[in-house]
């Protein structure tokens, strides 16, 4: 069973919610390349950013590591 990563997981949220890289930039406050650093998988946010993602498109920070199939926060 191949495991879901935090950048397929990206990749599609911001596929359903239609927003791009610079979107979630400004949001995050965080440099462009740093988002498509997420989305090519070459480098994971700190824990805090990562928080940040999960309120941005109402997730839980374990359905955008993979670690759970259930979108919504519990």
């Amino acid at each position: 069973m191949k495991r879901i990563n935090f950048a397929t997981r990206l990749n599609e949220a911001m596929n359903l919610f239609s927003v791009d890289p610079i979107n979630i930039a400004i949001y995050l406050k965080e440099p462009e390349e740093r988002v498509w650093a997420y989305l090519r998988d070459s480098y994971l946010p700190s824990v805090s950013i990562l928080c940040r993602i999960a309120d941005y498109f109402d997730c839980s920070v374990d359905y955008l590591l993979g670690r759970s199939n259930v979108w919504k926060r519990s």
